[in-house]
Parts: C-alpha cells; structure tokens; sequence
C-alpha cells in the first residue's frame, strides 16, 4: 500500500520513557497522528504512563496507533 504521495510506507517508533501528559507526549502524539494520516505505521515505546494513561491509549487508539510497554 503507497502513502498519499505514491512512496513506500514507512514504519516509524518513537522511544520515551513515559507519556506522562507533557509537551512530549503531545509532540509524540501529534507526530503519530501525521504519520498515520499520511499513510505510515507508528508505534509508540515508553516504560509507564504515570498520568491519565487512559487518554493517550484512547488518543492512540484513535489513531489506530499501538503504545507498546
């Protein structure tokens, strides 16, 4: 399957050590949802979520995106 600009899709993971609700967890998020809406894989790697967990899995999942702990 090609992305929206006929390339190969890429398969993309981003490393953290915790979602914790901050600027990076947003940033990693906004990221995931670009690449998903363009067309990629994103998987997303952290060791815990110390702070409301529930909404960056929903957010994720929304995304069709994958938290792996």
């Amino acid at each position: 399957m090609a992305t929206a600009d006929n390339t190969a899709p890429l398969t993309v993971l981003q490393l953290l050590p915790a979602l914790d609700g901050g600027g990076v967890e947003r940033g990693t998020l906004e990221i995931a949802d670009a690449l998903v809406t363009a067309g990629h894989q994103s998987h997303v790697a952290s060791a815990y979520s110390i702070a409301r967990p529930a909404v960056s899995e929903k957010r994720l999942a929304r995304l069709d995106d994958e938290q792996i702990r």
